[in-house]
């Protein structure tokens, strides 16, 4: 019982006016601590849209997260993340029926055996 709910039980024990107004008191509390549940909430959901966005996954995998709270929403970012490049992973292996090829090593070898070709450095 917090502070506010202790106080608001005290004045229950008063006359009825005090009663309204405390129950007008609780409600008000109830209402306030829902509210700000409900932001809570919005500004996990925004940041975890912005994390998959800056890993380049889709903003709509929020909706998969568990937001209860923000180390159960990062723990399940990374699982789903995890699990979605391994999905698309083995789609990619699936459709080439090889590796997929690695940008930068694979464009700097090719590079090089250009260079060496033409007899260049």
């Amino acid at each position: 019982m917090n502070e506010n709910e202790t106080t608001v039980s005290k004045q229950e024990k008063g006359s009825p006016e005090q009663s309204a107004a405390a129950a007008d008191v609780q409600e008000r509390l109830r209402s306030l601590d829902e509210r700000e549940a409900a932001l809570d909430l919005r500004e996990r959901q925004a940041r975890m849209r912005a994390k998959l966005r800056g890993r380049e996954l889709p903003e709509e995998l929020a909706e998969c997260l568990d937001l209860s709270s923000d180390e159960q929403a990062d723990r399940t970012l990374e699982t789903l993340s995890a699990a979605f490049q391994d999905a698309v992973t083995r789609k990619v292996k699936a459709r080439l029926g090889a590796e997929p090829p690695r940008a930068a090593s694979a464009a700097q070898d090719a590079l090089a055996a250009v260079r060496r070709a033409m007899g260049l450095k």
